[in-house]
């Protein structure tokens, strides 16, 4: 399954030409970065349901909606994880212009996937996800969103990227570890802005690579 990263020559250098690594980033590092058309807070989900689409009860007793006098809020946090954003679309000039970007790899998920649940699977609970991201509007009238896939959800002002992410949900407080593919895991942590990353396996996930100028 193939889907695409999209990202700067000089910043995939060792991604798109040498025996180099694939950076994942925590979802912290989203609310801080410097494009400001992908800044998001990841940490939590805040979803406004519609009164009239959904059935809401207080200690049992169900609540009218006429009575109420604005949309429930829900918020969930996100579980703690090291994220890869992809795109299901290929070479695009909108999502190059997007992502201020000049390259887009194609990434094998599925190998991908494969390596890193082998790479994890000595660290108790930790887990590997990837999935399309859902896009939810200001106000969702159903159905509610996958409690267990909250780290799949982003606002629809963000469907322009048509994401494939794929998530390294590792136990807090543990980042490296003994892997069984020898690939290599390390994080340059600086206060709150942290990445992981993977080093190793690239000749088995990495496939075209297309460029804009």
């Amino acid at each position: 399954m193939k889907k695409y990263l999209y990202g700067r020559r000089d910043k995939l250098t060792n991604l798109v030409g040498g025996q180099g690594y694939i950076r994942f980033s925590d979802i912290i590092y989203y609310s801080v970065m410097e494009n400001d058309s992908m800044r998001d807070d990841e940490t939590k989900k805040e979803f406004v349901l519609d009164k009239h689409s959904f059935k809401f009860e207080l200690d049992g007793y169900p609540l009218n909606p006429e009575d109420m006098t604005k949309n429930p809020v829900m918020i969930v946090d996100s579980p703690r994880a090291f994220c890869l954003c992809l795109s299901n679309t290929v070479s695009s000039p909108e999502l190059f212009r997007h992502f201020k970007a000049d390259v887009c790899v194609e990434i094998d998920v599925n190998k991908l996937a494969s390596l890193l649940t082998i790479a994890f699977s000595n660290f108790k609970g930790a887990q590997v996800k990837h999935r399309s991201v859902n896009y939810y509007p200001p106000i969702m009238k159903g159905p509610g969103p996958e409690i267990e896939n909250v780290l799949f959800y982003k606002r629809d002002s963000f469907s322009i990227e048509d994401e494939y992410r794929v998530a390294i949900i590792l136990p807090r407080g543990r980042v490296t570890g003994p892997n069984a593919l020898g690939i290599e895991l390390y994080s340059d942590i600086k206060g709150q802005e942290q990445h992981l990353y993977i080093k190793g396996g690239r000749d088995e996930y990495r496939g075209e690579v297309h460029y804009f100028d």
